[in-house]
């Protein structure tokens, strides 16, 4: 003898999958345009408070801010996105450099 197992209807707890909007995909996220501006002004904080020295600093940094200011500037949702992952990554791989090699710091490249 079979027993028959009840069905439990999941249709109300579904996402009515709707489209997204063209304007919500002009870009990359508002989260993680600020996570980029954080970790970059994050990277100045730690960069003065572990001294390194100020042309050092600006050297390291200047990568970071040139992706900026290409992300503000490009017009292609693509080449946006493409940026602030690049710009993220030199951001992790920044701040172990300025952290020394600290392991903790490594555990930013898993954030991004």
């Amino acid at each position: 003898m079979v027993r028959q197992v009840s069905r439990i209807r999941l249709s109300p707890l579904a996402a009515e999958g709707h489209q997204v909007k063209r304007d919500k995909l002009d870009g990359p996220s508002p989260a993680v345009d600020r996570n980029f501006l954080a970790s970059s002004s994050f990277l100045a904080v730690v960069g003065f408070s572990t001294g390194v020295p100020r042309g050092h600093l600006i050297a390291e940094i200047g990568p970071v801010l040139v992706f900026l200011v290409l992300v503000l500037s490009s017009p292609r949702r693509v080449t946006k996105a493409v940026l602030v992952s690049l710009a993220l990554v030199t951001c992790s791989a920044v701040l172990v450099h300025f952290t020394n090699g600290l392991i903790e710091s490594h555990f930013h490249f898993f954030v991004v």
